[in-house]
């Protein structure tokens, strides 16, 4: 079971157990709201409550075996007791409306549920659309089972597919809280959404959160990154310093850094990935090489045959590969939200010094998102690393001139490779950092990675 959704909706409700809410929970069918609202269910079970379920709509069987799929073993908690599902029939015409709240209220005495779930209110209100009269009970109805509830009341409500939300009346003046679940296509993906309407007494720093529904994790929420301040602490760290034919290994104290390394398309960048990733060799760094187009295998390889071709021996090149930790992502299956979350959730996991992040351009030309929402996200994730204490170096081919400066907007240090010829048999390397601006050839780098290997090779004896 994931607990991703527990700790969500906790955070969004409040502890909904201990203090009661009237929730709703709004979507198009098939967006997830059966799924949340069991997720609510679920939550007051583990803490040894009651959950009553009543489905004008789900069968039991069938939505059991659904939930189990992710993880949620309603069985389990039926078999104790604790959780009642009810099917009632859908009231039809109006005067059947106050019979099945009737049965409604019937079974709540009797289970004395800590959370009610209603499944869904839209089967009512449907049936009374003409009648004043009859939406006044209802209003008036679940008005005052809040006060036979001990607990959270859980009201489900469908929204037509053409349509972003469904006004909802009454039931939007009563509720403690309204959730909104949408589900839309983007580039051949399916991407869901919740927005958060309304909670009564919570301070929110977001109103929308992508998820996923999936057998492995079940329902996961992608909380957006949000900086109420920009953090770079300076941290100590063994640094290669070169001083003119020398190379030697110092520890400095400054702020983490944001590096950009930018290529012409179609050139293999693995010379600068290899400079980089030496001058962040240290006695006890780590560093996370994430990947958009490049397999682990791949990866090993072409770093092995570049650091040999400069002068490194198996020694070197195996003591290097044991402190790098590899992901690959596929930015085209993937939101740039779930990308974010994905690599931070690889960064903690492996805590490395350093996080290389290889061809991003391959996310901007793939994920076809706004450049706005692109730059927050991309603006929100640098400083989220770098507020841990890490360096971060993005490397990506020239796409445009907006990618380009985006990329620079977030950086502390540029690296942009360009070609002096058609053919890019030669190339320059412009280094911008916060003190200076300067250049060096290709052939000045091939130099300098040879002087820094052979001076890992003794640092590292």
């Amino acid at each position: 079971m994931s607990s991703n959704a527990i700790s969500f909706i906790v955070e969004v409700l409040g502890d909904f157990v201990a203090e009661p809410r009237l929730v709703v929970v709004v979507g198009h069918p098939g967006a997830g709201k059966t799924t949340l609202a069991s997720y609510m269910c679920y939550y007051a079970m583990q803490r040894g409550e009651k959950c009553l379920y009543i489905s004008f709509q789900e069968d039991g069987d069938r939505l059991y075996k659904q939930l189990y799929n992710i993880g949620l073993d309603f069985k389990r908690f039926e078999d104790l007791k604790q959780l009642t599902f009810i099917k009632l029939p859908v009231p039809a015409r109006e005067d059947l409306v106050q019979s099945a709240l009737e049965d409604l209220s019937k079974n709540v005495s009797e289970h004395r549920p800590r959370v009610l779930v209603v499944d869904s209110v839209t089967a009512m209100l449907s049936s009374v659309k003409g009648s004043a009269r009859i939406r006044g009970y209802l209003q008036n109805f679940f008005w005052e089972l809040q006060k036979t509830v001990e607990g959270s009341i859980v009201l489900i409500a469908e929204v037509p597919l053409d349509k972003e939300y469904a006004e909802l009346g009454w039931i939007e003046f009563v509720a403690d809280a309204i959730l909104i679940l949408k589900h839309r296509a983007r580039m051949g993906l399916v991407e869901r959404v919740l927005e958060i309407r309304k909670v009564r007494g919570r301070k929110l720093t977001y109103s929308e959160v992508y998820f996923t529904i999936d057998n492995e994790r079940g329902m996961y929420f992608y909380k957006p990154i949000v900086l109420q301040e920009i953090k770079a602490p300076p941290r100590r760290r063994v640094m290669a310093v070169h001083h003119g034919d020398k190379v030697e290994f110092k520890e400095v104290a400054s702020p983490p850094l944001a590096v950009y390394v930018e290529y012409p398309a179609g050139l293999t960048p693995w010379l600068p990935i290899a400079y980089a990733l030496l001058i962040h060799m240290s006695r006890d760094g780590k560093t996370l090489f994430i990947s958009y187009n490049t397999d682990e295998t791949s990866f090993k390889t072409f770093l092995s045959w570049v650091l040999e071709l400069y002068g490194a021996d198996k020694v070197l090149i195996n003591a290097i590969l044991n402190r790098v930790s590899f992901v690959g992502l596929n930015p085209s299956a993937h939101t740039l939200h779930e990308l974010v979350i994905h690599m931070l959730n690889a960064i903690d996991a492996v805590k490395p010094t350093a996080v290389y992040i290889h061809d991003v351009a391959t996310a901007w030309t793939s994920a076809a998102v706004d450049p706005k929402e692109y730059a927050t996200i991309l603006y929100n994730f640098v400083f989220e690393v770098r507020s841990r204490g890490i360096d971060i170096i993005r490397i990506g081919s020239y796409v445009d001139s907006v990618f380009s400066s985006l990329n620079k907007l977030v950086s502390s240090h540029m690296i942009v490779i360009s070609c002096t010829d058609p053919l890019c048999s030669d190339k320059v390397v412009h280094v911008t950092t916060p003190r200076d601006t300067h250049r060096m050839s290709w052939r000045e780098l091939e130099e300098a990675t040879k002087k820094l290997i052979q001076a890992t090779k003794e640092q590292l004896s």
